[in-house]
């Protein structure tokens, strides 16, 4: 029994077209819907100064400043209790929530 290489060449070649094909898929489509912060609790900042404030403060604190947002900045927001996503994501997650008073997030 002879072996020749063709067979593996075309095995090899085959592998690398289908492993390139993974690096160079289109990046998702960008959301239709702008992401905004939202805090976790359901609170609305409307009218309260002290949430206003809180919000600023976590943004100074996680160097949040501008988007795109770094993964570390959202992470450590998320651990501050906002949420960075779609409005209706929030809306949807925060129907029927009674809002938590009294959730600090000072760190």
């Amino acid at each position: 029994m002879r072996l020749t290489t063709a067979p593996l060449l075309a095995c090899l070649s085959l592998s690398a077209l289908g492993l390139s094909a993974c690096q160079t898929a289109a990046p998702p489509p960008p959301p239709s819907e702008p992401a905004i912060w939202g805090r976790a609790d359901c609170q609305r900042a409307a009218g309260r100064q002290d949430l206003i404030d809180d919000f600023a403060n976590a943004k100074q604190v996680c160097g949040v400043a501008a988007e795109p947002y770094q993964a570390s900045g959202v992470q450590c927001m998320a651990q501050r209790g906002y949420l960075h996503r779609p409005r209706s994501a929030h809306d949807r997650a925060c129907v029927g929530v009674a809002p938590r008073a009294g959730l600090s997030h000072a760190r």
